[in-house]
């Protein structure tokens, strides 16, 4: 096609090619490439808790086509994906985490033409963009009123050993196995008469532990993964995902603080050693990475949705990374970070600082980072910090890096509402109403009209739960409405998250006291924004940003509702004051030296 160089352009060659590789190399060093990362490594996800969020047939109870109903508001959002809470039959000891069926819906909630049809809602593309669902995936446990569990107590093949069965003596006369304690703090061991023996369970007696050392539960719950997949799901959370294997021994927990109450499980009295943590984990999460990865891949229906898998786990930072698995095609594609669950009114810039370092720390380099600040086991976040502060940590969770996870309402400000004047619908509270977790879990807060029971239903006297009573106020109606409402500083957070710079930049922290916390995200070749919070109880004022990021101005990009500065506006670096509770966001754009 192409004649030979003239003699004159060869002479020449080998130099033009030597100029243009280093050419290369310095365009490379000059400007990093961007990275190709999966939706999940920078999405933004919304809890919903099924019960709470919209009722759509009056009987006072959420359901799959409430949530159906308002997957606009959801996009409105800017939202990349809903994590489900459980929706499985379940006979309700725990809400759902006690499962009967793995592949049906509960009638409670819809069926299972409902939840198809808010998958297919889902994966519509509206403005270019679709929604994931990621699920609850509950491998630990089923209810006692499986039939699984049934056909166990009857030592009926192939059930016989499908959960942790021992000997512990008889009716009259019971020892149990060892000293293990279910997280309620109460014995780990149950006798059943008909058996004989005791069952295992990490959580309360209704929810026996499966044994994962029987290769046939192994399969069974490989099928019940491949169920949803097939259903086009897009990811799990796995539930318990810690307490999934336990000692093949059976030894005796170590001791731990004597001086602890001995009932509480969480108070250290003893070291959760043999029944926590165990590496044979990994092999099941490898298993079911597996499986998602060929999901992820498979293009015979379309094409191909890369899937997620999220670990609930507890522990320790450090004890967490071993979730992420040992290779880049293993373990889980993160475990959930609570560090900022523990976030309360006292916690300062320094310990905003310490929460975020220690996970940054722990986690391995190349792996996304992740921020939850509440959920349906937690108090809110904003019952824990108050309302000033709330703006701030929005602002944190929305442009830290990684994957942030918001719980229903709390983009709205929702509090915990007070159940000391009724019983707790949770069966966790019904001997200890200081455990219920009600608090957390009220109605979803949609409009002003408390005829509508402020849009959750159409008869509020049938809600499973109460209101807030300040729903009139905070509600998506009246903040929808509002440019300085917890939802509007929400929404203009979640359009700036969309920038790329948020999406894979590098974090750099800046300035830290006990009223500062203060990062900067940047990436070379676009614009980069630095993030200024107060967390603490007095004014910052006229804090010297310039010599930190080489600016002495920049543009406000974000505030919170009720920050003095003015969004589009030119800002001093030099002199950044801040309220107590207040935040910014500034930028300024890449300019090549």
């Amino acid at each position: 096609m192409f004649g030979p160089l003239s003699p004159r352009l060869a002479k020449w060659s080998w130099l033009i090619l030597l100029i243009a590789i280093i050419y290369v190399t310095l365009l490379k060093k000059r400007c990093k490439l961007k990275p190709n990362i999966e939706w999940w490594q920078k999405a933004s996800v919304y809890q919903v808790y099924p019960r709470s969020f919209k009722d759509s047939d009056g009987d006072g109870v959420g359901d799959i086509n409430g949530i159906r109903e308002k997957l606009d508001y959801l996009r409105e959002l800017s939202i990349d994906a809903i994590w489900l809470s459980p929706f499985y039959e379940s006979p309700m000891r725990d809400f759902g985490y006690d499962v009967i069926n793995y592949t049906s819906v509960d009638p409670l909630f819809g069926n299972m033409s409902d939840l198809d049809s808010l998958i297919d809602e889902m994966h519509k593309e509206v403005d270019g963009r679709d929604l994931k669902l990621i699920i609850d995936f509950i491998p630990n446990h089923t209810s006692n009123e499986s039939i699984w569990f049934q056909q166990s107590v009857d030592r009926v093949e192939p059930y016989t050993e499908y959960y942790i069965w021992e000997d512990c003596g008889n009716a009259t006369h019971l020892q149990d196995p060892n000293n293990w304690q279910s997280a309620l703090g109460t014995p780990a061991w149950t006798y059943h008469s008909t058996r004989q023996q005791c069952y295992f369970h990490q959580y309360q007696d209704s929810m026996p532990d499966l044994n994962y050392r029987n290769n046939l539960v192994k399969e069974e719950i490989d099928a019940v993964l491949r169920f949803w997949l097939d259903k086009n799901v897009d990811g799990i959370r796995i539930d318990a995902i810690s307490k999934l294997y336990e000692d093949y021994n059976l030894r005796d927990e170590p001791a731990g603080d004597e001086s602890a109450d001995p009932n509480d499980y969480y108070g250290g009295y003893l070291n959760h050693t043999y029944t926590k943590n165990l590496p044979e984990i990994m092999d099941m999460i490898n298993r079911w990475r597996g499986i998602l990865d060929e999901y992820s891949t498979n293009t015979d229906s379309g094409p191909a949705r890369p899937r997620v898998m999220v670990a609930e786990a507890s522990g320790s930072p450090t004890q967490l990374k071993m979730y992420y698995g040992r290779t880049k095609d293993g373990g889980a594609n993160f475990p959930f970070n609570f560090g900022l669950t523990r976030i309360n009114e006292s916690c300062d810039g320094l310990c905003i600082a310490g929460l975020v370092d220690t996970w940054m720390d722990a986690k391995p380099e190349e792996a996304p980072a992740n921020w939850v600040l509440g959920n349906h086991d937690k108090s809110r976040i904003t019952s824990r910090v108050g309302e000033e502060k709330l703006d701030a940590l929005t602002m944190l969770l929305l442009t830290l890096p990684g994957v942030s996870t918001t719980y229903y309402g709390d983009e709205i400000g929702m509090l915990n509402i007070n159940i000391s004047d009724r019983p707790s619908q949770d069966p966790v509270g019904w001997s200890d109403k200081s455990l219920s977790r009600d608090p957390e879990r009220s109605p979803m807060q949609w409009y002003d009209n408390s005829s509508s029971c402020y849009g959750f239903t159409s008869d509020c006297q049938a809600a499973w739960l109460p209101p807030h009573p300040d729903a009139e106020e905070t509600n998506v109606q009246v903040e929808r409405d509002d440019p300085l409402s917890h939802l509007s500083v929400y929404k203009n957070l979640s359009r700036l998250r969309r920038e790329e710079t948020f999406s894979y930049g590098d974090w750099t922290t800046l300035k830290v006291s006990a009223n500062l916390y203060s990062y900067l995200r940047s990436f070379n070749g676009l614009t980069s924004y630095l993030v200024v919070v107060n967390m603490g109880d007095t004014a910052l004022v006229d804090e010297d940003f310039s010599e930190a990021v080489s600016k002495t101005s920049a543009t406000v990009a974000a505030i919170t509702g009720k920050s003095s500065y003015i969004p589009g506006a030119k800002a001093d670096l030099m002199k950044v004051s801040l309220q107590p509770g207040d935040g910014v966001v500034f930028s300024w754009p890449y300019i090549a030296q």
